[in-house]
């Protein structure tokens, strides 16, 4: 399969290959930074470099993804190294590139997440991923919930 660009936002968080989508302004840059800075990754003023590291960038905005055995999410094109932080402007974070993908996060109103939900997996581009949907604008328990479900992959 050739590269499909999607309007999401992706990470490695620990190893763990997270894509968050949303609406507009629902922010997802926001938690990927948040997630990104928590975890002691440092921005810059210039693109941030390509890494290794188990916890680093894929893409702000905009991703492209690959399947074949595995969903790999890679940065766009155009955007590798760059994530926009609201009210600073654009910066620089460490990046990776064709990330296979384990957890896919959905920001949504509160109201549409179930307390106890049946399940934690969903399907995107037919691979089948870990889920957690979590509420647009409370950052705090958004990155409980998406470090408390990439840990559980990680087990």
């Amino acid at each position: 399969m050739s590269a499909n660009p999607i309007h999401a936002n992706a990470l490695v968080l620990d190893g763990v290959g997270v894509v968050i989508r949303g609406t507009s302004g629902s922010g997802k840059s926001r938690l990927t930074y948040a997630l990104l800075e928590a975890a002691g990754c440092r921005p810059s003023n210039e693109a941030g470099a390509r890494t290794t590291a188990d916890t680093a960038l894929i893409g702000d905005d905009y991703i492209t993804l690959d399947a074949d055995e595995q969903l790999l999410a890679s940065p766009a094109p155009n955007l590798p190294g760059r994530i926009e932080v609201r009210g600073i402007g654009i910066l620089g974070l460490p990046w990776r590139e064709k990330v296979p993908l384990a957890l896919l996060v959905d920001l949504v109103p509160v109201s549409d997440i179930e307390r106890l939900p049946d399940a934690r997996t969903t399907t995107l581009v037919n691979q089948t991923l870990g889920h957690v949907a979590v509420p647009i604008g409370d950052l705090a328990h958004q990155m409980l919930l998406v470090r408390t479900a990439a840990t559980l992959l990680r087990s």
